[in-house]
């Protein structure tokens, strides 16, 4: 934990210059606070003590207070912080989290373990604003997120997008065990990272590297047959610290508490690090993963609530089947940085991934008769092993000059990005006759194999293609000593293609703005002002009648807020006031799953509060409150002036963990959000509930090493809950986590 250590010292005034010229470091206190005494030698005669008892007395100086703070490398793999000060994904350049204009939540690597979180949906379960689980079922490749009011996943896009490290990713599934943070900028994003949805940018920060040793193995075992493995290994290749390596490894095997669902996720990430001088670093990493998983369909509505059958129930699958879906995932990339002079520096980053994907969404309902529960139609779609390739790159030069007498944090950047898939496609309709409150176990029917599907002559060879290119400047500005000014600004231009080869290629750019004041009259406080604008990105999905959306989508945001930190710098504090609208949305059509249609324009506003940090040295707490109304501002249809589904007005959550003793570790939290519409016809609802969470860990330091057993209770009192919607009537709701234990011991050595 970060502490600050004070302690009062006399000092004459030749040790006082030295003391207040240390004073200013990050030396801690006690080690430079020494009182020091004015010994004389012993007089050698009468004469001699006679001018010495004749000399001025030194003077008195009043007491002065060395104050020293030992600040922790959040890089650190034995870092135990709730609270970030600095993060870099709001501007590209590690600034404090008070000087930095906009909302930034930051889940550090001790909030994710002492929750034992494996998926983004739970590592933001107590952040305002978030409304997780969005494609619910505990499947461990979801990236899903609601985020005020605007969910992160395009049609067609298979577990919604997040930033590797400033990488756009999307469909990918992320290991939670090979992060060292998870850092969400809420609000638009595109000034500094190009395409990506206005409600938030969510970036997993990697583990890198590190000079002092470090090896942990857990097992993580639960309930539902769930177990999971982590292996982290880190330290020194050479003597000195000029090769250091990391290797990263997970394994995810779980089933559920639906029916059919059996889900595996297993990660290997080695990165090594070269030091090659002072000035000069290189990084390389590499990932492989590969996830299996049954498709969660949710339980469709009947009146205004989904449907009264067993939260176990899964429909529309064929347990014989095997997974739904399977993926293989390879990414590498570079990361080098050169430190040119005292004032610049210049990073240069390189990604190269591929993704093969083999996949079927079995008979899914079209058509319910709310009355019976007799499904009447179903349809079925095949990717039989589509390979999606990216490449990216980006290079930002930073800088620190004073102009006019102020200093100018300059980012200059420049970034590429190109995204193709070939997708051979098939969708075949078929009769098929079951009834949700008696279903069989076979109900989805057989799923074609691929030798079917090619020989069936109905395969359309659909092709992506994402480019993207974007140059981008921003200036951090010291007006004085209380007062910054960040300007910033990106132009975008971006070829889209979702079709049959050899059709016409879409093509847009864009010019967008941000503004942003901070104003800090103390240390521990300030408040800011943001304006900023989003390019988004084209939507991949099409209108019933075969037409595709043309235009990317847009989005502009006001927002206005405080920071604050209290209890000696320990607990961190945001109070947010936002307007954000999105343009060109498109949304599922409640009347065909398969489809999209658009909308318009949403907006959303709101207030929300977070707090991060520690109370005491021995109490860690998270809490949060939200209210967001976010609805349909432009839509030309009946659904005009709807609230958006998936999105609670008031929600709050509230976490804290106690030390009782340094081994033993105790914690509890609740999570409570109020009704939510389930499309945007406001249809059905998904009532409001609250979910409480409990933890225990006890540590055991054995030579050079620590052994620590711990057990998480997720939804203590086993309440049933809807997590999210499909935004779909026949597509209806998923049910949230019942009561889940999950165990686990780790091996520390370091």
């Amino acid at each position: 934990m970060t502490r600050k250590k004070t302690k009062r010292i006399n000092l004459h005034p030749a040790s006082l210059a030295v003391a207040l010229l240390i004073s200013g470091s990050s030396i801690a206190a006690e080690e430079i606070a020494e009182e020091v005494k004015d010994k004389k030698p012993p007089a050698k005669n009468a004469k001699e003590a006679a001018s010495v008892s004749k000399a001025p007395k030194p003077t008195e100086l009043q007491a002065v207070t060395v104050v020293g703070k030992a600040i922790e490398d959040p890089n650190d793999p034995t870092n135990t912080e709730y609270k970030a000060t600095n993060a870099s994904t709001a501007t590209k350049t590690d600034t404090p989290v008070l000087e930095t204009p906009g909302s930034i939540n930051v889940v550090t690597k001790q909030s994710l373990r002492d929750r034992q979180v494996f998926s983004i949906g739970e590592a933001f379960r107590y952040t305002s604003g978030v409304n997780s689980e969005r494609g619910s079922g505990r499947s461990p490749f979801s990236n899903a997120l609601v985020i005020r009011g605007f969910n992160n996943v395009e049609p067609g896009d298979l577990g919604g997008f997040y930033f590797r490290d400033g990488f756009r990713m999307s469909g990918v599934p992320l290991s939670i065990a090979n992060l060292d943070r998870l850092e969400l900028l809420k609000g638009p994003a595109s000034v500094l990272f190009g395409q990506s949805e206005p409600g938030g940018l969510v970036n997993a920060v990697y583990k890198r590297p590190q000079a002092k040793p470090y090896y942990s193995l857990e097992q993580r075992f639960g309930s539902y047959d769930f177990y999971q493995t982590n292996l982290d290994a880190t330290g020194r290749i050479t003597k000195d610290d000029t090769l250091l390596y990391r290797l990263n490894t997970s394994y995810i095997d779980q089933g559920s508490f639906r029916d059919f669902l059996q889900n595996s996720l297993f990660s290997i990430a080695p990165s090594l690090t070269w030091n090659i001088n002072e000035r000069a670093q290189l990084t390389a990493q590499f990932e492989y993963n590969k996830t299996e998983w049954n498709f969660p369909h949710g339980i469709p509505a009947i009146g205004n609530r989904p449907a009264p059958i067993p939260f176990s129930r899964t429909l529309i699958i064929d347990p014989a089947n095997g997974p739904d879906w399977q993926s293989e995932n390879y990414i590498t990339n570079l990361d080098f940085k050169y430190q040119v002079n005292d004032a610049w520096q210049l990073h240069w980053v390189g990604l190269s991934a591929k993704q093969d994907l083999l996949g079927t969404n079995p008979i899914g309902i079209a058509d319910l008769d709310e009355a019976t529960g007799q499904v009447t139609t179903g349809f079925q779609v095949a990717e039989p092993g589509p390979e999606r390739q990216w490449w990216f790159t980006s290079l930002n030069v930073t800088g620190n000059v004073p102009i006019f007498k102020m200093n100018h944090k300059l980012l200059f950047g420049f970034d590429y990005n190109h995204e193709e898939s070939d997708l051979p496609f098939f969708s075949g309709s078929s009769n098929i006759d079951f009834n949700i409150f008696n279903p069989t176990p076979n109900q989805g029917g057989r799923r074609l194999s691929l030798a079917e599907i090619e020989a069936s002559g109905e395969v359309e060879d659909f092709f992506l293609i994402n480019r993207r290119y974007g140059i981008y400047i921003q200036d951090q500005i010291e007006l004085s000593e209380k007062l910054r000014l960040v300007l910033g600004g990106r132009f975008d231009d971006v070829d889209f293609v979702f079709d049959l080869p050899g059709s016409q290629v879409d093509n847009a750019s864009a010019l967008t703005p941000r503004y942003g004041l901070v104003y800090q009259p103390w240390p521990w406080l300030s408040t800011y002002y943001q304006y900023v604008e989003s390019f988004g990105n084209f939507s991949s999905g099409r209108s019933s009648d075969g037409s595709r959306f043309a235009l990317p989508q847009s989005g502009r945001q006001h927002e206005a807020g405080v920071k604050a930190e209290f209890f000696d710098g320990r607990l961190i504090s945001t109070l947010a006031f936002y307007q954000l609208t999105r343009g060109n949305l498109s949304i599922p059509d409640p009347l065909d799953q398969t489809a999209q249609r658009p909308i318009g324009e949403a907006r959303s506003e709101g207030i929300e509060l977070d707090i991060t940090g520690s109370i005491t040295e021995h109490l860690n707490l998270i809490a949060s409150y939200s209210y967001t109304d976010a609805r349909i501002t432009r839509s030309g249809d009946t659904d005009e002036g709807n609230r958006l589904p998936n999105v609670a007005e008031h929600m709050g959550s509230l976490w804290a963990t106690y030390d009782i003793t340094p081994n033993f570790k105790i914690g509890t939290g609740v999570v409570a959000l109020g009704q939510r519409q389930g499309d945007t016809a406001g249809s059905f609802q998904l009532p409001g509930y609250a979910r409480v969470d409990a933890t225990a860990a006890y540590s055991v330091k054995l030579v050079g090493s620590k052994l620590t057993a711990q057990v998480n209770i997720n939804n203590l009192f086993d309440k049933d809950y809807f997590a999210s919607s499909t935004e779909s009537r026949v597509g209806g709701a998923l049910p949230g986590d019942p009561l889940t234990v999950i165990g686990s011991l780790r091996l520390e050595y370091f």
